[in-house]
């Protein structure tokens, strides 16, 4: 009697410890299909996974990420500031000359760029341009970094606007971002 008493002991004990892990196992599923981070993976994965259907050749390079920041000013006026974080899945470019209009793409078509110019944003290659009553400023940090302000010709000096990348380290943003 004994025995069957600790063996039913037993039994329950590690009945309960497999539901405890089942409970466990379903709410981190359930909590990792809710991330947004997860979701844009799956995305991803079901397009490469079509992509490479068609011709095993495809690859996925890199993921490029728009943050835009909103800053406001006297008088109301306000500039938008993105950073274009790119990742690089098999290998980091040393060095990227000019810009990586991929990322920059993703803020604003640099293509369609209306007065467009090529300049010097600090020590880094930009280009300059308008866009439906709103004029950019593009420039590439580091095959990593690229960013784009967005602001409303007339509202502050040209020589402020070239003086913002200056002061703004892509880098440091990012960092405060993902510390938050």
């Amino acid at each position: 009697m004994t025995k069957k008493k600790i063996l039913f002991a037993i039994i329950i004990c590690i009945s309960m410890i497999a539901i405890t892990v089942g409970i466990v196992w379903g709410y981190r599923i359930y909590r990792r299909e809710q991330n947004p981070y997860w979701q844009a993976a799956k995305e991803i994965d079901k397009v490469q996974s079509a992509l490479q259907e068609v011709d095993e050749d495809w690859k996925l390079e890199s993921i490029s990420e728009v943050r835009p920041f909103v800053i406001k000013g006297p008088n109301n006026v306000s500039i938008n500031y993105y950073c274009c974080t790119t990742t690089y899945l098999n290998e980091e470019p040393s060095e990227l000359e000019g810009l990586n209009k991929t990322a920059l793409d993703m803020a604003v078509d640099i293509g369609t760029l209306e007065n467009r110019s090529d300049c010097k944003v600090g020590s880094w290659c930009g280009v300059q341009g308008e866009l439906d009553g709103l004029t950019y400023l593009c420039w590439t940090v580091s095959p990593k970094y690229s960013c784009v302000l967005e602001y409303t010709a007339g509202t502050i000096a040209e020589k402020d606007i070239f003086h913002m990348p200056e002061s703004v380290a892509a880098e440091n943003a990012s960092e405060k971002i993902e510390n938050n």
